[in-house]
């Protein structure tokens, strides 16, 4: 302690305080060529690159509703003056943040994924937004599934070391998930529309904890979200083709886990391998693949090198344990019951089913109407692999569309009972639904998509009504040896049993399908046109020229305008801010926005100012002049008033706005300007006149002796402005001696500092000169 206040204490601690204050704060980084498993592609990316997925991790942990698609604000990340190239560059690289955030975190797919970007001007700004969609509306109760469901197996394989934790969550995956066979299936004719359904099923890990079904993604994700939950490193890999992990094992090396390559295709199939094979032939190899460029984030400026301890082989595992069994541990999700997830149409009367979170098994009844809402469509993978039902579904009459494999996978499904006023079937609505045997299609359907019923093994007969106009490509391909297709003759139905192969009967008379007007009408999802009994036909989806629709723009085809609030409609720009020409000013033409608010084009000026004129007729005057008004208030013509004659009872009036001006007119001579003059002898301005003798402003005057300013008039004794005589004490001495004793205290604080810095300079050159 003593040290402190010796000369060379004095020196050391004054450098040392100066030091503290000069020396900036220096973050510590992980060493060169250190793999952090958590951080993996975000420490790949470049700075700027790093900055955009903090900003969108950001943003999704702020999101918390179910909103179908947010817009993020990235125009602060734009150079001042962008260049095309700028907005192109800046779009790529938030999408490779996104990509490589899911990378990094797999549970994100939840919040949402970016699905592109746009710029626009306003005013002479640029401004850069970036689209989120939510996709298939993941729920707060599907996250509680999904979290139900990580603890659940977590707490099933978590004990051992790492090998043997590894194991069993391998056998678990394995025995317990399964391929998605449908997309399997159906990607080997050629056809992988499935594959675009979004974040909630076969390409994220939430697809098999909901509904035990994945494809290569899918597996690798849920492989991540698990081994960190596990505590053990890995890393998604990824190229054009295939997805897999890398996970670090207790000899420091990195070795492949490819559960995909064992999966099997579908619940009625095994795995690929038998899970002995699997894991002596296949189980932690030490080929990575194609490692060196990652698919998922590939991008300009993003360098990947070969940076992982190299394994010469499988990994070999060097513990005791032999028994790698275990017991599925309890779930902690209760099923409620039968829950319908629906979004409300734009015209606020009905809505849509976008999703089913029931557990039930048996008979499904899908309801009319939901909180007051009537129930007019059910939206694209909306029942998806629902397998916990079993039986008949039956669909009331008030939907008109079945999306897009919103029932496929269904495998439980004996019979349907559709809706009498359905008008069409999306691609691969019920496909892989293996149960169905006979399928009854209403009078009103008119479409029936590519694969809508593909794979349904077991299905024998099918039968049209009046009014179908379009079988889609292998909408009953792999179904049932011998099936049969009822319908009117030259239809669309017999068209596709002819052109197939399949037997086919005539049954009923195609209704007449042509509007006379060839008018389009048209709905949130396309346009159509409708015969006599109502029913749609020609049916198509909304057209765009960028296949991206922004509020108000049309469709091509049928001219409906799009708003993202309230989907699409006859006329969705509203003219606002429409301004006459001013006399500053010229017309403003208005701007046109959305019905939502949003900005579709700004007005500009036309012409020019309109010029001033007289708002009306009125003449405005003072006592000196007259004058019109202009709208904006500016004096017009002004003029001195003129003609009329004054009297000595009444000033004269101008000949021009009729307003009085001037003096009275004198009655006596010697009435003009000069003092003393007849009427009013005394009312020259001189001192002492006759009618005022003491009105003189001079001090000491007779009708106030007193008022003169000087100190100490007669009338208030004690005004005068010199020093003593104010009736309130004054502060202004007290603030200037206040602030000159501040400045006082500032110099002698100053002067402290510089002789303790002198002294400890003297000394300290003093000890240096000795040593």
């Amino acid at each position: 302690m003593k040290h402190c206040f010796s000369t060379k204490g004095i020196l050391f601690c004054v450098i040392f305080f100066v030091m503290l204050m000069i020396v900036p704060t220096v973050s510590v980084s992980a060493a060169p060529g250190t793999i952090n498993a958590d951080t993996y592609y975000y420490d790949k990316m470049p700075k700027d690159v790093q900055k955009y997925y903090e900003y969108l991790k950001e943003y999704y942990d702020k999101i918390s509703d179910d909103t179908a698609m947010y817009t993020v604000d990235f125009t602060k990340y734009l150079p001042s003056n962008p260049s095309e190239n700028d907005f192109q560059k800046l779009g790529r690289d938030v999408i490779a943040a996104d990509l490589a955030l899911k990378a990094d975190n797999p549970l994100y797919e939840w919040k949402g994924s970016v699905s592109g970007y746009f710029h626009e001007e306003v005013n002479g700004k640029s401004y850069f937004k970036v689209t989120i969609n939510r996709y298939d509306l993941l729920t707060q109760e599907h996250q509680k599934q999904v979290d139900a469901r990580i603890k659940q197996i977590v707490t099933t394989v978590g004990t051992g070391d790492r090998y043997t934790v590894l194991r069993k969550m391998t056998h678990y995956l394995l025995t317990n998930t399964f391929y998605d066979p449908c997309l399997y299936e159906l990607n080997a004719d050629g056809w992988n529309s499935l594959d675009s359904r979004g974040q909630c099923y076969n390409v994220s890990a939430y697809g098999l904890f909901l509904e035990n079904i994945a494809i290569c993604d899918g597996f690798a994700d849920t492989v991540k979200v698990l081994c960190n939950e596990l505590n053990i490193p890995c890393i998604i890999m990824a190229n054009a083709g295939h997805a897999w992990n890398l996970v670090q094992m207790e000899d420091g090396k990195w070795y492949r886990l490819d559960i995909t390559n064992a999966a099997g295709l579908g619940p009625d199939a095994g795995p690929v391998y038998e899970l002995g094979e699997y894991f002596e032939q296949y189980f932690l190899r030490a080929n990575f693949g194609m490692y060196a460029d990652p698919y998922m984030i590939s991008v300009d400026g993003c360098k990947y090198v070969e940076e992982f301890p190299e394994a010469e082989d499988a990994y070999q595992y060097i513990g005791s344990t032999t028994d790698f069994s275990y017991t599925v541990a309890k779930s902690t999700y209760t099923p409620g019951k039968a829950k319908f997830v629906y979004k409300v149409n734009s015209d606020g009367k009905t809505c849509t089913i976008i999703n089913y979170e029931g557990k039930e098994s048996g008979d499904l009844t899908i309801p009319s109407k939901i909180d007051g809402y009537t129930v007019t469509a059910i939206e694209d993978y909306a029942f998806y692999y629902c397998s916990d039902f079993t039986g008949k579904l039956t669909i009331p009459d008030t939907v008109q569309s079945i999306g897009h494999a919103a029932f496929a996978g269904c495998y439980g499904l004996t019979s349907v009972e559709f809706s009498d006023n359905l008008h069409r079937i999306e691609n691969g609505a019920f496909a892989g639904c293996s149960g169905l045997k006979t399928v009854n299609l209403p009078d009103s359907l008119t479409q029936v998509g590519d694969y809508a019923f593909y794979k349904c093994a077991k299905l024998a007969s099918v039968s049209f009504g009046t009014h179908i106009q379009e079988v889609g490509n292998q909408a009953f391909d792999k179904t049932a040896n011998g099936l049969t297709i009822k319908g009117p003759a030259a239809s669309a139905a017999q068209t596709y049993a002819s052109n197939n192969g399949v037997t086919y009967q005539a049954s009923g008379t195609l209704c007449s399908m042509k509007d006379a007007d060839g008018k389009w009408e048209f709905d949130n999802d396309g346009h159509f046109h409708t015969c006599q009994h109502g029913a749609r036909f020609d049916y198509g989806k909304h057209v765009d020229n960028d296949g991206y629709f922004m509020c108000g723009e049309s469709c091509t085809v049928c001219k409906a305008q799009f708003c993202q609030h309230q989907g699409f409609m006859e006329s969705v720009e509203v003219l606002k801010d429409k301004r006459p020409a001013t006399c500053y000013d010229p017309e403003y033409s208005g701007d046109w926005v959305c019905v939502c608010g949003q900005p579709l084009r700004y007005g500009e000026y036309v012409g020019k100012p309109k010029g001033h004129t007289p708002k009306d007729d009125v003449w405005y005057h003072n006592d000196t002049y007259h004058y019109h008004k202009c709208e904006c208030g500016l004096e017009l013509e002004e003029a001195k008033h003129t003609g009329g004659t004054a009297t000595a009872t009444e000033r004269a009036k101008c000949s021009v706005c009729g307003a009085e001006y001037g003096e009275l007119k004198g009655n006596n001579p010697g009435s003009g300007n000069n003092p003393g003059s007849g009427n009013n002898p005394g009312s020259s301005e001189t001192p002492g006149s006759s009618e005022n003798p003491g009105s003189s402003e001079t001090p000491g005057s007779s009708e106030n002796p007193g008022s003169s300013e000087t100190p100490g008039s007669s009338e208030n004794p004690g005004t005068s402005e010199t020093p003593g005589t104010s009736e309130e004490p004054s502060t202004e001495n007290d603030d200037t001696s206040a602030q000159q004793q501040g400045d006082f205290t500032i110099v002698i604080v100053i002067c402290i500092v510089i002789a303790v810095g002198g002294v400890g300079a003297f000394f300290g050159f003093r000890y240096l000169r000795k040593k």
